[in-house]
Formats: structure tokens, C-alpha cells, sequence
């Protein structure tokens, strides 16, 4: 079906079951509404069971019921005064009795989706949110075998117009990795549905320019038979991963090789790197950049562990080592990512604990960084900034899908103001959304390094050529995955940066490090024992 752009306030209908709705559906609604969509009817139809009876449905619900995305919650008050229409099968086939009464878009909130042929389609059709293929409950428990599996990543998306409808496509797809715990998982994906359900008026007045073709979401209750099994597979994981964090220390360092950035868009060529010597304790370096008209130092990250725990900005000489700090603040810093603009050097941290963007500039030449202006009230991720086709482009993530959802702004001033792209997130990909160094034109054409988490954080970088970007789209496809060095290192690579005619990476190595887990859980205990006290003499006074 093509889709015409639309024109006025969209008009959508709500497709669910009897009884309360779900966070997640509720936060959906209400992000709808703030975009400007009218919603005009409800279809409901009665609430239906899960095909999957006795403990299998209790174990499912019990594990749903611990998430935040998936608890009950009433009905918003905006929607309690629309009209309702209570739907099956063959009262759908009768409805609508005039065309115009037919919203211009539904949106598919039922536990257990069924096909409805409407007498007359929607414009926009019906929009649904799949995970591995399948909406609704079936959803969760796809979810919960991936999970269980440790099948990484695993697909979403958001498709319109299925079943008797007409023909399904996707306007969002993406790939999505597992968190610690199942719980934080289906959150993290019942989130994604409600940032892409905000963007069905983009979308629609997109029209075909962002579809593709897709399958139909299969509603069909598809929890594994040995459910408990699969719980159990979980919790284990979940147990595993939670061990690895406590006990392992992931070490950075940074090497340089010895042949140019493009060259990398060469599946044959190989990284040889020289390391940096290892610093002592657990301190370590990574995010390293080419330090601006310094042949021979680099900028990067420094973390100290045992002391703060918390990333600094430092300046560091390739043959005498650290020379200094560059960059402090009582927040965590990262990725200096530097570039020069008008005769001026820049270096733009990543410092997203602290909420916002900011700019570091060295006027004059001076030795020291200092503020130059706020560029967003944003926590970015990772913030990457390229001047192409005549404007400034950032690129960066957040922490909803600190992996996978990559939001871009623009702007013609570097100080501003940034105009957020209005698809953020543009993209969805845990393999290759994350920036991950420094883009570069070569032969007319615009590459950016990204990570590829799909694993582990970190895990390997994949070159991505950029084929469409403006204010309407962005699209770009993979050219090669670029894997972590054999040796010392081979645990994860997420930084390729340019350094002159050669390249700057770092790699990733673990090491047990129990002695780290007690002094962190001493400072853990020691925080909530000073919260505690300061509790206590609030309440007194």
C-alpha cells in the first residue's frame, strides 16, 4: 500500500483489550499526544487469556510483573471520554459504516493480537511492535528464550498494515543486545516501543521513503515448553554476568599503527599495533585521539579504579607517558574527541552523568582547556562531530539504548543552536550505532568508525559509509568489521581514530582483580552508612 505524507493532526485509534493498561502503553499514548496526534476511538475487544495455562502462564507473569515497563496501570484521563467499540471478527468486517469515521492510523496494544479485516482500512494502517517477529505477549516470552539462550542481538521493529489489512512493512527496525538481567532487558525493549510509537506522525508523513517490506507480527503464544527451564537458564546468566562485573577488571591500552585510517576499508589489511606500557595498579587509558598540532601526544582517557573510579581527561606523550591532566570535573569524562573549527582548537568529552554537552576550547593557543559554551542539555554519548555538505553534524548516543540508539543534531553554527534530527533515534543497532573514533571522507564519501556491542561492550569497531544524511533521513551501510588484535589485547577494540598517516586504537584485556571487588563494595557500604547518618540528623533537626 502507498502511503501518501499527511497532512494535519493525525488521527489514530487505540486497538486493545478490556482492563488497564501497561506502562509502557500508557507511556506511549501520552508521548503521542505530546507530538500532536487526536486520538478519535478505542477498539477493544474482551481480554483474552495466554494460550499457555498453568505454571507456565504464572512463571511468565511473575517475572513480567518485575519489571516497570509491564505493571498495570489505569487508563490516562484524556483517553476514558472517547468513544468505544467493542470488536471481533465480524464486527470489525461492519466497521466503519461511513469511511470517514475510520482513523487515519491504530495503534495495536492486545495481549494476544488476532487478524481483523476493517470494512475500510486505515490510512496509515494497523502499527504493531515485534520483537523476534512476534507482538503482544508473545513478544515478552521471545524475549525470555533469547535471554535464556544468550542469543545476542536479536531484532525489533515497528510494522504497519498486517494481516487482512494489507500488505506489512517495517519504518523501524533495529538490533538490540541483552542487559545483565532479564527484567532490565524488557524494559530496555519496552522503551524502545515507546520513543518509536512518538514518531508515527514523522513517520507517516514520511510516507514510503522510510518503509521496507516485512513480515506479519505473529501473535501466536510461542513460550518455550520447558518454561521453567528457560527461567532458570536465566537467572544463570544474569548470576554469570553479575560474577563477571564484580570479579573481572577490564584494562585498556592504546597502540599506534603505522598506516593510514582508509586504509582499513581494505578487508585484507591487518592492525600490528605498538602498545603503550601498562600503567601500575588500576589505572589504565583508552579513547585515545591525536592531540591537535602535537606530532607526538595524544588525548584519551585516564580511570583510576582503586582511587575514583571516574574518567579524567589526559595528555599523553607516546615515548614519556602521561604528562598531564587536561580535563577534571567531579563526573565521570570520556572520549575527547577533538577537531578544530575557525583557527581554534576544540575537544568535545564525552560527560554524560552530568546531563549536558559541553565544548572545551584552547583560545589562543593556551595550554589549558576551558569552557566555551554548552552545546546540549543532552546526556551524549560518545559525541562525534563532523562538518559535511555545508553544515555541523553530531553524532552520539543516550542512555536509554546506550548501545544501540543513535540520535544525531545539526546545526550551521557551531554554537548553535544544535536542531535535534527529527527520526531521533535514527537508528537502532547495537552493532554499528555507537560512534567509535573519527569520521573520514575518502575518494568523496564519509565514513564513521563504530562500536559493535552485540557481544561485549567494546568488542570489536565497524567502518560504516554513510549514503544518506540530511534533515530528512539517514541511512548507511557496513563496509567492513575491523576485529579486536590478536594477543595481549583480543578482549575488545572500540576506538579507531586518525593520528597523521597512521591510526590510534585501543584494546581490552581482563584480569581477576578480587581485591578491587572488596574495596569497592567497601565504599559501596561506606556511601550508604554516610546516607544513613545523614538521614538521621535531617530527621532530628
Amino acid at each position: 500500500m502507498r502511503l501518501e505524507p499527511q497532512s494535519g493532526a493525525l488521527r489514530v485509534g487505540i486497538l486493545c483489550d478490556a482492563g488497564p493498561m501497561l506502562c509502557w502503553q500508557r507511556a506511549s499514548v501520552e508521548r503521542l499526544k505530546e507530538a500532536g496526534v487526536r486520538f478519535c476511538v478505542i477498539f477493544r475487544g474482551r481480554r483474552t487469556k495466554s494460550p499457555n495455562h498453568g505454571i507456565s502462564n504464572w512463571l511468565i507473569e511473575h517475572a513480567a510483573s518485575w519489571t516497570s515497563t509491564l505493571k498495570e496501570v489505569p487508563w490516562p484521563d484524556f483517553l476514558r471520554e472517547l468513544p468505544v467499540v467493542e470488536l471481533d471478527e465480524k464486527a470489525a468486517a461492519l466497521w466503519p459504516a461511513e469511511a470517514e469515521a475510520m482513523p487515519d492510523a491504530i495503534i495495536d496494544l492486545r495481549r494476544s493480537p488476532r487478524p481483523l479485516a476493517f470494512a475500510v482500512a486505515p490510512r496509515f494502517g494497523i502499527w504493531a511492535f515485534m520483537v523476534e517477529g512476534h507482538s503482544g505477549q508473545a513478544a515478552v516470552e521471545a524475549t525470555l528464550e533469547a535471554f535464556a539462550s544468550d542469543r545476542v542481538p536479536f531484532s525489533v521493529a515497528l510494522a504497519s498494515t498486517y494481516d487482512d489489512v494489507g500488505a506489512p512493512v517495517q519504518y523501524r527496525q533495529g538490533m538490540i543486545g541483552m542487559e545483565e538481567s532479564f527484567t532490565e532487558t524488557i524494559d530496555r525493549i519496552f522503551s524502545l516501543a515507546v520513543l518509536w510509537f512518538g514518531l508515527l506522525p514523522v513517520l507517516a508523513d514520511a510516507g514510503d521513503s522510510l518503509a521496507c517490506p516485512g513480515t506479519a507480527p505473529n501473535s501466536n503464544s510461542r513460550a518455550p515448553r520447558h518454561i521453567a527451564f528457560c527461567l532458570f537458564l536465566a537467572g544463570r546468566r544474569q548470576a554469570l554476568s553479575m560474577l563477571r562485573r564484580l570479579l573481572l577488571f577490564e584494562r585498556w591500552n592504546v597502540g599506534v599503527c603505522n598506516i593510514p585510517i582508509e586504509s582499513l576499508l581494505d578487508e585484507a589489511v591487518e592492525l600490528f599495533p605498538a602498545w603503550q606500557p601498562e600503567l601500575s595498579g588500576f589505572r589504565y587509558i583508552a579513547d585515545p585521539f591525536a592531540a591537535p598540532d602535537r606530532p607526538s601526544e595524544i588525548l584519551c582517557e585516564l580511570i583510576d579504579a582503586w582511587t575514583f573510579n571516574r574518567g579524567v581527561i589526559a595528555r599523553v606523550h607516546l615515548e614519556k607517558g602521561i604528562r598531564e591532566i587536561v580535563i577534571d570535573q567531579p563526573f565521570h569524562l570520556s572520549y575527547p574527541f577533538p577537531f578544530e573549527a575557525g583557527g581554534q582548537e576544540f575537544c568535545l568529552p564525552e560527560a554524560s552523568r552530568s546531563g549536558r554537552l559541553v565544548l572545551y576550547g584552547r583560545p589562543n593557543g593556551d595550554e589549558d582547556y576551558s569552557v566555551s559554551c554548552r552545546l546540549l542539555d543532552v546526556p551524549a554519548i560518545d559525541p562525534t562531530v563532523v562538518f559535511w555538505n555545508g553544515k555541523w553534524w553530531l553524532f552520539c548516543t543516550t542512555p536509554e539504548l546506550p548501545h544501540a540508539n543513535l540520535g544525531i543534531w545539526h546545526t550551521e553554527d557551531l554554537n548553535g543552536p544544535w536542531l535535534p534530527h527529527p527520526l531521533n533515534p535514527v537508528k537502532t543497532d547495537i552493532r554499528s550505532a555507537r560512534p567509535g573514533g573519527t569520521p573520514f571522507m575518502w575518494r568523496g564519501r564519509l565514513y564513521r568508525p563504530t562500536q559493535d556491542c552485540s557481544m561485549t561492550y567494546g568488542g570489536a569497531v565497524n567502518l560504516m559509509e554513510v549514503t544518506w544524511l540530511d534533515e530528512h533521513g539517514f541511512e548507511e551501510r557496513l563496509v567492513r568489521r575491523v576485529a579486536p588484535c590478536p594477543g595481549r589485547y583480543s578482549a575488545g577494540l572500540h576506538t579507531v581514530s586518525t593520528f597523521g598517516d597512521r591510526i590510534l586504537i585501543d584494546g581490552k584485556r581482563y584480569e581477576f582483580a578480587p581485591l578491587l571487588f572488596l574495596r569497592r563494595l567497601a565504599r559501596r557500604l561506606t556511601d550508604r552508612i554516610r546516607g544513613f547518618e545523614a538521614k538521621s540528623q535531617a530527621a532530628i533537626q
